[in-house]
């Protein structure tokens, strides 16, 4: 590819899958490396990078029946791995960043016209909506449907306001929040949403407030007692009593766009037991603490967004 101020070249050096196991710490990987050159239209080189990239998935006992599908989905995924992280090293390399200098110099005095200094500002008071985004996440990471709970409990008590969902605010902020180039703490996140073109890009999707949230679950042993078995002719015979103890917690940072370093974090931890009565077959009753949990966050979510708006938002 190439063009009047220069070209780019790349070349696929590796690919490969290795195939894990079921229900086992042997995840499925895919792996992808390329080459890539940044050349001078006179063919002199000014630099180049090997990049790579990897993702991994865990198969489940029934996940991924079409292995050639989910190859598919996960090669894709280490290929976009690789381009995030090419990209910030492009973004970053002091010879690009002399080469886009002298490239922008070279236009300005042959067009004769100044290059703005100061980007016009978003009108104020334009954004409405609340984007939601899991981080930090792991290429692992199963979000359980939390992520849908919370959006649907928010917009049920902010009526006015738009949800931006996590995969449009990650393709927004590409290739900024993918696992291997997110924030890995609080102080990189504040210091990315202070960079303009971020600001830009999440003005662009109307959004006001951005709740990022992380959240796990926790089980204990199994307590009580149970007894019995399965035997021929798929005949079983349980006695018994036992239960689970569990605790999910969700963390929610509250940041209001625009605002210097203007972060609210909030925290609920539901707990819960699972109970297991057994009388020929033992018959789990669920704790739903997840659920709780997001019902409880989803209120505190709105109820300081009113608060942080002055009750613009979340009327």
């Amino acid at each position: 590819m190439g063009g009047d101020d220069g070209g780019v070249a790349y070349w696929l050096k590796n690919m490969n899958i290795d195939s894990g196991r079921y229900v086992s710490d042997n995840p499925d990987i895919a792996f992808a490396s390329y080459k890539v050159c940044l050349y001078r239209p006179d063919g002199t080189t000014i630099n180049c990078w090997e990049v790579y990239g990897n993702q991994h998935h865990q198969r489940s006992l029934f996940d991924c029946q079409n292995m050639a599908k989910c190859n598919t989905t996960l090669t894709e995924l280490a290929i976009r791995d690789a381009l995030s992280k090419f990209m910030l090293d492009f973004e970053h390399d002091p010879l690009v960043q002399t080469w886009v200098l002298d490239l922008t110099e070279e236009h300005s005095r042959q067009s004769g016209i100044e290059q703005e200094t100061s980007p016009l500002e978003p009108p104020p008071d334009q954004e409405s909506a609340i984007g939601l985004l899991n981080w930090p996440i792991d290429q692992a990471d199963s979000l359980d449907g939390m992520d849908d709970c919370l959006a649907r409990g928010i917009s049920a008590e902010c009526e006015g306001s738009d949800i931006v969902r996590q995969e449009i605010i990650r393709e927004q902020l590409f290739p900024l929040m993918e696992p291997s180039t997110q924030p890995k703490s609080g102080e990189d996140f504040s210091r990315l949403l202070e960079r303009e073109n971020v600001q830009d890009r999440l003005h662009d999707k109307g959004i006001k407030f951005l709740a990022t949230f992380s959240f796990g679950t926790q089980m204990s042993d199994r307590k009580g007692w149970l007894y019995g078995g399965c035997g021929g002719l798929g005949s079983c015979s349980w006695l018994g009593f036992a239960w689970i103890d569990r605790n999910t917690s969700i963390d929610v940072q509250i940041w209001e766009v625009g605002k210097e370093v203007d972060v609210s974090p909030l925290e609920t931890n539901i707990d819960g037991t699972i109970w297991i009565p057994a009388y020929f077959v033992p018959t789990p009753i669920p704790a739903f603490t997840e659920r709780r949990a997001c019902q409880h966050m989803s209120h505190q979510v709105v109820e300081q967004i009113r608060l942080q708006s002055q009750g613009r938002m979340c009327q």
